[in-house]
């Protein structure tokens, strides 16, 4: 079992609901939210609330700003640590020299229109308004991030497409058999 999870997919596929659970399980002990943790109070600094200003940002920020907070919280834990929200490819390989086998990733599917449903019932402010929007801004992300390249690397995947308690028995049965 690694001592550090990364967990990534795509906008409300089950990232913090996964990484919250995990913890809450008692199979991690500790975590931290890419997007929550660190980019989103960085945001809200600078007085940035729509989720479309949240790449630019990100990319003015820079692969390191993530490793670096990313890594003084996985070296500061004892236990095991999920890192949920890694989108992009760079900050993941980055993380893997770091880590090696000590590191795994869990890459979540869920079908596009689920994962804006989700979105919606969140009602952030700033958040895209349309379906059209919702691709739109996906698209962007998947190219600034490479996360295809990303999804290729994966350790384990899981589909969230249905209620939650189907994704709390899949990963109850990916940490027995020692996969998470």
């Amino acid at each position: 079992m690694p001592r550090a999870l990364v967990v990534s997919g795509f906008m409300c596929s089950g990232k913090e609901t996964t990484r919250k659970y995990l913890i809450e399980s008692g199979a991690y002990q500790d975590g931290i939210d890419v997007s929550d943790d660190i980019l989103r109070p960085v945001a809200a600094e600078r007085g940035i609330t729509n989720i479309v200003d949240l790449l630019p940002l990100y990319l003015e920020l820079g692969t390191d700003y993530f490793f670096d907070r990313i890594t003084q919280k996985v070296d500061l834990v004892q236990g095991k640590v999920v890192v949920s929200s890694v989108r992009e490819l760079a900050l993941y390989e980055k993380l893997k020299e770091k880590y090696g086998e000590d590191l795994a990733l869990l890459y979540l599917r869920a079908k596009p229109e689920i994962r804006f449903m989700r979105r919606q019932a969140r009602r952030r402010p700033g958040d895209v308004e349309t379906f059209e929007d919702f691709r739109r801004f996906e698209a962007q992300e998947t190219r600034a991030y490479n996360m295809a390249g990303l999804i290729r690397r994966h350790d384990e995947a899981i589909e969230n497409s249905a209620p939650k308690d189907k994704l709390f028995s899949v990963l109850d049965q990916s940490v027995k058999f020692g996969k998470l």
